[in-house]
């Protein structure tokens, strides 16, 4: 059996992409998906300029992302397995891709009955979110005098780390989540250290309406952000896999730049195209998975459950040493900070 440095775990997006893989699921029932064992879908690589060469695993888990979102037992099974096939193969460290992180809580119910070290990849995910957006925030300010941003999914593990970062660096900000005892936990933590910071909070997707920037960190059905709840000259910042926005209900919308973000360039990396990506991309998540054991941080698990301030410094850091840079995607296709430029300016 071929060896693998490390692992990352992934899923199908929705039931086409299921089915675009394997045909045959076509005509078997969404619960016979739980007995299906998880398997190596594609190969990850890095090589370096000086001839350092790593090999990833991507294995996927086959259930829809519904199942996931369920956080049952049942599931949770699904991702013990692909964990034990990880360390079979080798692995030194295991990536929670997409909706295998917030299944498990961010890591933190399965860490114990884990025989690999594990990360959910937030840690990255939200220094690059958080980077994105104070660039963004500093291009809207060049036409206006004030940028208000909107978080959906602030209570999240992305979420909270983006909003305490971001404090003093935007004008700002509309926390919203779906549960309003985690909001005002939130809110109570923000305002007793930043009393004079202008935050609110809600549980209405709506309360987005005002708002110059939005970000998207929650993929979760209840949570779906309509293009009725936007204004004209708004950025969508979207980091949710599978995403949460769909497409045909915002190509009427052309005074709405929509941006996939989240994303990284790092060279050297070539990863399977069963993820959508072309060389030298990645998800941030995925990313942070290889940046570990380049650093031969293997030997724990690093970001679990809620993204910690230091963790994200530190793997900004190495990622900085591997030459890891943001990307930015416009409904798949690549993006520019220029086109965002002339977009705000347009709609100032």
């Amino acid at each position: 059996m071929k060896k693998y440095d490390f692992a990352f775990i992934i899923h199908p997006r929705d039931k086409q992409e299921l089915l675009k893989s394997y045909p045959i699921f076509r005509f078997i029932p969404n619960f016979l998906l739980y007995f299906i064992s998880p398997r190596i879908v594609g190969d990850i690589v890095y090589k370096d300029d000086k001839g350092k060469k790593l090999n990833g695993a991507l294995i996927a888990i086959i259930n829809l992302p519904f199942q996931f979102l369920k956080r049952d037992n049942k599931i949770k099974k699904r991702i013990l397995a692909a964990l034990k096939l990880a360390s079979k193969i080798g692995a030194k460290i295991v990536g929670l891709g997409s909706l295998s992180s917030p299944a498990v809580s961010g890591g933190l119910d399965i860490k114990d009955q884990s025989n690999v070290s594990i990360t959910n990849g937030n840690a990255l995910t939200a220094a690059v979110v958080t980077d994105d957006i104070k660039q963004l925030s500093k291009i809207v300010k060049l036409h206006k005098k004030k940028v208000h941003v909107a978080i959906l999914g602030a209570t999240g593990s992305i979420g909270q780390g983006v909003v305490h970062s971001l404090i003093g660096n935007v004008d700002s900000m509309m926390l919203i989540a779906r549960k309003q005892n985690k909001l005002d936990n939130l809110n109570n933590i923000l305002k007793e250290q930043h009393p004079d910071y202008d935050i609110s909070i809600s549980t209405s997707v709506s309360e987005a309406k005002e708002s110059d920037i939005i970000i998207v960190a929650t993929s979760h059905y209840e949570t779906v952000l309509s293009p009725e709840d936007v204004k004209s000259g708004a950025i969508i910042y979207d980091i949710t896999q599978p995403s949460n926005l769909k497409k045909e209900d915002w190509l009427s919308r052309d005074d709405v730049f929509v941006v996939e973000g989240g994303l990284i360039r790092i060279p050297g990396l070539h990863v399977d195209s069963i993820t959508g990506l072309d060389n030298e991309e990645s998800f941030a998540c995925l990313a942070e998975t290889l940046l570990l054991v380049l650093a031969d941080r293997t030997d724990q698990d690093f970001s679990l459950g809620y993204v910690i301030q230091e963790n994200m410094k530190e793997i900004e850091n190495i990622a900085k040493k591997y030459n890891v840079s943001s990307l930015l995607k416009a409904w798949d296709k690549d993006t520019s900070w220029g086109e965002i430029k002339r977009f705000i300016k347009n709609y100032a």
